[in-house]
């Protein structure tokens, strides 16, 4: 935020940050089904895209505010599961496309860091990944953000505090770099 903030000295900046830690795209699904969320053990935290869009309209902001980007940090919980990895990219398009006609702006930058847990454990990871990697080259508009090297909790899946921060302006340069 800081970056961007510097970056367009001009401009009211927003940030509306709505997230559930482990999180599947099933759960993120606009069209959100409790069933197929429950594959990856997420009906819980469903429906994630309603209940953003719903926190958007109680702030006032969907309506005469300009968009930026969406920053998007998700995929670990599909690379647990090899029918939600190999949706993966269905379903992101899914969500882009979703994203873009709700808040109106058919070219809505999708800023998307790639998934990178142990892939000991997060045996779908490499699906995951090509299908992140798909989506920056096949839809107008999907950004991919390198997020090798960031540093991590013990956990091998969670960013540290300065792992946040590098992600943060990895994000931010990347949305500079494209708008």
């Amino acid at each position: 935020m800081r970056r961007l903030a510097d970056a367009l000295p001009a401009r009211e900046l927003i940030f509306v940050k709505h997230a559930r830690g482990g999180t599947s795209l099933l759960a993120w699904a606009p069209e959100w089904d409790e069933a197929r969320a429950e594959t990856t053990g997420n009906a819980a935290a469903g429906p994630m895209y309603p209940q953003l869009i719903e926190l958007l309209d109680d702030l006032g902001v969907r309506d005469g505010v300009e968009f930026g980007a969406v920053f998007w940090m998700q995929g670990e919980r599909d690379a647990l599961f090899p029918g939600p990895a190999a949706e993966y990219f269905d379903n992101l398009r899914t969500l882009v496309t979703a994203f873009r006609r709700d808040l109106t702006d058919p070219d809505l930058p999708f800023i998307l860091g790639l998934a990178n847990p142990s892939p000991e454990r997060y045996t779908e990871l490499a699906v995951v990944q090509a299908a992140q990697r798909h989506a920056a080259a096949e839809i107008a508009g999907v950004h991919l953000v390198d997020t090798a090297g960031l540093t991590k909790h013990d956990d091998a899946v969670h960013y540290d505090t300065g792992g946040i921060l590098e992600l943060g302006r990895r994000f931010a340069e990347t949305y500079l770099a494209v708008r």
